[in-house]
């Protein structure tokens, strides 16, 4: 898509960064995010989670918004529900695995139910994405 064609209301991120230091802030959804480098990178100040620190955010959050809806949705006993993420990346720091623990407490939780919880959670928008090839252009 042309750029000079694109509406203010398709654009879903907008960031500036200078040439001083890594610290980024992104404007996204009427809320101003920063994304730094950590300080043992140079230039990285550390005042922000990483690039790859969003993206995890990003899938541990879907996925228990996922669980914590769907339970709500089928009125199941689920009090809480905390993941882990563990990702693995390759010598050029592309990710190549990202391993979940996803813990499930409620009081009378079935093993059914909490196995289905479990398969609904990878059924996430941002998992479902990460999964499937994304074309990502530079325009």
């Amino acid at each position: 898509m042309n750029t000079e064609t694109q509406t203010k209301a398709e654009v879903a991120a907008v960031g500036r960064i200078s040439i001083e230091n890594y610290a980024t802030d992104v404007q996204t959804q009427g809320h101003t995010v920063r994304v730094d480098q950590a300080p043992d990178v140079e230039g990285g100040l550390g005042t922000g989670p990483t690039p790859f620190g969003y993206l995890y955010s990003a899938l541990a959050g879907c996925m228990l918004m996922t669980v914590r809806g769907y339970a709500a949705r089928k009125e199941w006993p689920l009090k809480s529900a905390e993941i882990r993420v563990f990702p693995t990346r390759d010598k050029s720091k592309v990710l190549e695995s990202i391993r979940i623990e996803l813990d499930l407490e409620g009081d009378g939780l079935t093993d059914e139910q909490i196995e289905r919880l479990r398969d609904v959670a990878l059924k996430c928008p941002v998992h479902r994405s990460l999964e499937k090839a994304v074309e990502v252009k530079l325009v």
